[in-house]
């Protein structure tokens, strides 16, 4: 496991990352929106979201939630999709707040959350031809050693 500074912005072709937050993630996002004004955005866009009754209508409220969206931008940067670099620009523009709010904002998410990421690479095994030939050889061996036996353990004999 390695921390989001250390795998930041590093996306290979066959690499995936899943990325493990802080368990307390929610509340600082909670304690954020807060310092930052946007708590009532927050609780106005959850309002709508449980008066509406139309799935689509709903899942559209939920996603310009600024709470979704932090958690959407972070998960975004950890997996390499959103450099930190432009981890302010990116708060600003989803945000709709001041640049300077911004970076102040990025900062408070580096120093709680950002830097206590856990990351772990899970990679895709790829199939070569090569390997393919080495299954071929391998399966009546595998085959052998699967055959069921005749007896059957779990089952009563019929007489």
């Amino acid at each position: 496991m390695e921390n989001l500074n250390s795998m930041a912005n590093r996306k290979q072709k066959n690499n995936f990352v899943k990325p493990t937050f802080p368990e307390e993630t929610g509340l600082i996002i909670e304690k954020i929106l807060e310092k930052y004004g946007l708590k009532e955005q927050q609780e106005e866009g959850v309002r709508k979201f449980f008066d509406s009754q139309i799935p689509t209508k709903r899942k559209e409220i939920f996603e310009n939630l600024p709470g979704f969206k932090i958690s959407k931008l972070l998960k975004e940067c950890a997996e390499g999709e959103v450099s930190l670099i432009d981890l302010s620009r990116e708060l600003e523009q989803r945000l709709n707040i001041a640049l300077k709010e911004a970076k102040q904002m990025e900062d408070d998410l580096q120093k709680t959350i950002l830097n206590f990421i856990k990351l772990e690479a899970l990679t895709e095994e790829r199939v070569t031809p090569t390997r393919v030939t080495e299954l071929i050889e391998e399966g009546p061996s595998l085959r052998e050693t699967r055959r069921p036996s005749s007896k059957d353990d779990y089952r009563e004999q019929i007489e």
